[in-house]
Order: C-alpha cells, then sequence, then structure tokens
C-alpha cells in the first residue's frame, strides 16, 4: 500500500513537473515574471538529466516503487514517452523529448532576456 501510494505520488508529481516544463514558456509569454523560474526549472531539469547519464530519477523512483507493489506495471523507457503512448496513442522517439527540453530551454531563455533588456 505505501509503494503505491509513493508511485502514485512520483507520477502526480512527474506529470505537474512535465506539464510546467513544457507549458511554462507559454505562460511566460502572459506573465513574465514566471520566465526566470521556469528557466531554472529547466535548467536544472537538464542538468539533473544530464548528470544521471540521460536518466530521470523520478522515473526511476516510480518504477522501483512500481515493481516493489505491482510489477506486471513497471514499463520500459522513459516516464513520458510510456505515458502518452499508453493514454493517447503517440509514440514518440526516443531522443525528441530531450531536444524539445532543450528547444524550451532556449525559448524560455530568450523570452527572459527580452523582457530582462526591452521590458514590456
Amino acid at each position: 500500500m505505501v509503494y503505491r501510494l509513493a508511485a502514485w505520488a512520483v507520477f502526480g508529481l512527474h506529470w505537474v513537473l512535465s506539464l510546467w516544463l513544457f507549458g511554462g514558456a507559454l505562460v511566460g509569454l502572459a506573465y513574465p515574471r514566471y520566465v526566470p523560474i521556469h528557466l531554472g526549472l529547466v535548467g536544472s531539469v537538464l542538468l539533473c538529466q544530464w548528470a544521471c547519464q540521460w536518466r530521470c530519477p523520478l522515473t526511476d523512483f516510480e518504477k522501483a516503487m512500481l515493481s516493489r507493489c505491482a510489477p506486471e506495471e513497471v514499463y520500459e523507457g522513459a516516464f513520458l514517452r510510456h505515458y502518452v503512448r499508453k493514454h493517447f496513442g503517440w509514440a514518440i522517439p526516443p531522443k525528441r523529448i530531450a531536444q524539445a527540453l532543450v528547444a524550451v530551454f532556449a525559448w524560455s531563455f530568450v523570452l527572459w532576456a527580452f523582457d530582462l533588456f526591452f521590458g514590456r
């Protein structure tokens, strides 16, 4: 029971972080004060991914918790690739998530720099 709750908690946190990572740049268009927060989060996620050899520690933790309570639910690969394919039927190529994250980081940096130098 504890492992199932831990797996669900990590799952929820992972979705919230993923939505903020990929949608935060859009929020930054409307609310520029959130751009530095988004930029810091995306940068820290990229640094963490790089330090963990492009493996997400949240994914590994979720898989470890699932293996304790429901081994048949443990999946291979990345969190987003698995759940997007499972629920939407879209197959995301393995490197596409990292490329998208780098693109989001660059876009958020451009927004932040634009706001910093030109103001709105």
